[in-house]
């Protein structure tokens, strides 16, 4: 299961997810990208997705599935680049991405009866030189009790936010519903984006304390934020919940007419100048507290700092 939460409204959208991966009750892997930046012809998204992730991907693996793997999110990346290339905008682009996933997902090579998937999409269409709020949903849901199974036929629903905008996916309901009121109380406390993703993180994390995750939810997780200005560009952000030598970044898609680009599984490594591996990612702190890089400042003048 993954946790997905998002909000927009007419300054940027922000969208957060946890990075565990689990296979059945296992725990395959707890530094997994889930949030992917879209940019189409007329807008710019976070996507990210709760259900079925990876198919005989190993432990730790970054990059391409290879042979006899599938992986979700690299499946997405590269049929997006395809439908786009006959209509690069938005609306388009993801009624197409609705039909291909209809016409049977995951693929008929993949060796799975899991086929539950739902996507959420999150950020801004720009219309007339206005940037329009949207969030939209794609996913083939069906409830069974308390949980979800997936269903024979993908549904597609877009709206334009109107002042805001909320993204909520994960699983069971108990979780999604309790979860969906608490982030509605931290977009309206006003506050801005960055303060929103680390609230929206923080509030990921005592979810995966709760019993009702059923430790399906993990306390690493990323965020990613999208200003409704289109020139000023996005952050994407590892939240660590320990000193990390790599910080992950969002994957990347260009949707277009004549364009195509997708960037797997980015990151960047902390090198000393020696050639030695250093910690460049850390827990959150309390701002006025020394920043645990050890580097004599506060942590909201390090690496607490907006970027």
């Amino acid at each position: 299961m993954t946790l997905v939460l998002g909000s927009v409204n007419s300054d940027a959208a922000v969208v957060m997810a946890d990075c565990l991966l689990r296979s059945g009750r296992t725990r395959c892997d707890n530094e997994v990208t889930k949030i992917t930046a879209v940019f189409c012809e007329d807008a710019r998204l976070g996507m990210s997705f709760t259900g079925l992730a990876n198919v005989g991907v190993p432990r730790g693996h970054r990059g391409p599935a290879g042979p006899n793997a599938f992986r979700t999110v690299e499946w997405l990346g590269a049929t997006l680049i395809d439908l786009g290339k006959t209509d690069g905008r938005m609306i388009p682009t993801l009624v197409a991405l609705r039909d291909r996933l209809n016409l049977g997902f995951p693929p008929p090579e993949v060796r799975t009866t899991d086929r539950l998937l739902i996507l959420g999409f999150i950020g801004y269409r720009y219309e007339a030189g206005r940037a329009l709020p949207v969030v939209a949903t794609l996913g083939n849901a069906l409830p069974l009790g308390a949980d979800y199974v997936g269903g024979p036929q993908f549904e597609l629903v877009i709206e334009h936010a109107n002042p805001v905008g909320l993204l909520v996916l994960g699983r069971p309901f108990a979780i999604v519903e309790s979860t969906r009121l608490r982030l509605a109380g931290l977009i309206s406390a006003g506050r801005p984006p960055a303060a929103i993703a680390e609230k929206g993180v923080e509030l990921i994390r005592e979810v995966a304390r709760t019993p009702a995750a059923r430790a399906a939810v993990g306390e690493l997780c990323m965020s990613l934020v999208i200003p409704a200005d289109p020139a000023v560009g996005l952050t994407s952000k590892h939240h660590a919940d320990r000193p990390s030598t790599r910080s992950f970044l969002a994957h990347q898609v260009q949707v277009g007419t004549g364009v195509g680009t997708f960037v797997l599984d980015p990151s960047i490594r902390g090198r000393l100048p020696g050639g030695g591996a250093r910690p460049i990612v850390f827990r959150k702190a309390p701002r006025n507290a020394p920043c645990p890089c050890g580097s004599g400042q506060n942590y909201k003048l390090c690496h607490g700092r907006t970027p």
